[in-house]
């Protein structure tokens, strides 16, 4: 199925961006094209569970995060998921876009936990620094969710 207009074009500026540039999944193949969106909405205490998105992609994906902040976590296993323990964790601000590739696609496990506020803590977010300089975070404070909605974009490949 055709992506809606306004989707590809989204797309469109994502690939320009370099987003997709095939170097980013270190393949000599083709070029990466963007042919996939997942929107999901997420109310406060709402989250997505630890998994790996698989070979029916390739392996690059750019999320836009709209509304409300959250912390979004990469774990090692299932185990360090269980046990609540992110090998590295990230605070998504409103309008964000993260992408990732390479290890941190293939071999990692990414989730969010589901919770009806995350805490600050420099030490343990990976972007705290970048982040403090354009949000007004603070080292141990909390941040309520409210709606959040995701665009997850990435090429599907064709089913066999």
């Amino acid at each position: 199925e055709t992506l809606p207009l306004w989707l590809q074009y989204l797309s469109e500026q994502l690939k320009i961006s370099g987003a997709f540039d095939k170097k980013q999944e270190n393949s000599k193949s083709k070029e990466i094209e963007p042919n996939h969106v997942l929107v999901n909405e997420y109310h406060s205490g709402q989250g997505i569970m630890a998994h790996k998105d698989g070979p029916m992609y390739a392996g690059v994906v750019a999320i836009l995060s709209l509304g409300s902040p959250i912390i979004f976590h990469f774990y090692t296993s299932l185990t360090d998921a269980r046990d609540a323990s992110p090998a590295v964790q990230m605070l998504l601000e409103p309008s964000s876009l993260l992408i990732f590739s390479k290890e941190a696609y293939h071999k990692m496990f990414h989730g969010i936990p589901e919770r009806k506020s995350d805490f600050i803590f420099a030490k343990s977010l990976a972007n705290f620094n970048s982040i403090s300089k354009r949000m007004d975070v603070k080292d141990g404070m909390e941040l309520k969710r409210k709606l959040r909605v995701s665009l997850t974009v990435r090429q599907a490949f064709a089913a066999t």
